[in-house]
C-alpha cells in the first residue's frame, strides 16, 4: 500500500498526504488510515489538524 511506503521514508503520514498519494477523497483516506490503526500497523498521534500516523513498532522502539 502507498500509505505504508511513505511512513517507511518520512516516518509519518497525514490524511492530507494520503489523499494525494493515492486520489482519494478526505473520507475514505481516513477511513483506509483508521483501517490501518485497527489492524495494528499505525498508531494516531495529535489532534484535530495535527493528527498524524507513524508506525507502532517504531513508536514502540523510541519509548524503550
Amino acid at each position: 500500500m502507498k500509505a505504508i511506503m511513505h511512513v517507511k521514508v518520512t516516518l509519518r503520514i497525514t490524511n492530507s498526504d494520503c489523499q494525494r498519494l493515492t486520489d482519494a477523497t478526505r473520507k475514505t483516506a481516513a477511513r483506509d488510515l483508521d483501517d490501518l490503526v485497527k489492524k495494528g500497523l499505525f498508531v494516531r498521534k495529535g489532534t484535530r489538524r495535527g493528527v498524524h500516523y507513524v508506525f507502532l513498532s517504531r513508536l514502540n522502539m523510541r519509548q524503550k
